[in-house]
């Protein structure tokens, strides 16, 4: 059975703030032990995980990517700075027009 509405809205909200989490606690123990490369190692990563994530986008459900986009939505505004929240919304609402021209043609 294909994953429904509420698993996007999970997923978007578990990614979102274990991000944040665990941006912080790099960071933290980055600076303490005077390693500031590995914060900039944890950056390079959070990007090629975000291609990751762009990349499989467009073979989730409609509803799940609803559900997820709802999520963002939802938690995005306190977790994420505004540059990534527009882009997480942008992609996915270009995905969605997608999905929906496709059903039409």
């Amino acid at each position: 059975m294909i994953p429904g509405m509420e698993y996007g809205f999970e997923r978007a909200i578990f990614e979102i703030v274990s991000g944040f989490v665990l941006s912080l606690v790099v960071r933290a123990f980055a600076y303490s032990f005077g390693l500031p490369w590995v914060s900039f190692l944890f950056n390079v990563l959070s990007i090629l995980l975000t291609i990751g994530l762009i990349d499989k986008m467009p073979f989730w459900s409609m509803s799940y990517l609803l559900g997820w986009l709802l999520g963002l939505i939802y938690i995005g505004p306190t977790f994420l700075s505004l540059p990534e929240l527009l882009l997480y919304f942008s992609i996915t609402l270009f995905v969605l027009y997608g999905k929906l021209r496709s059903l039409t043609e």
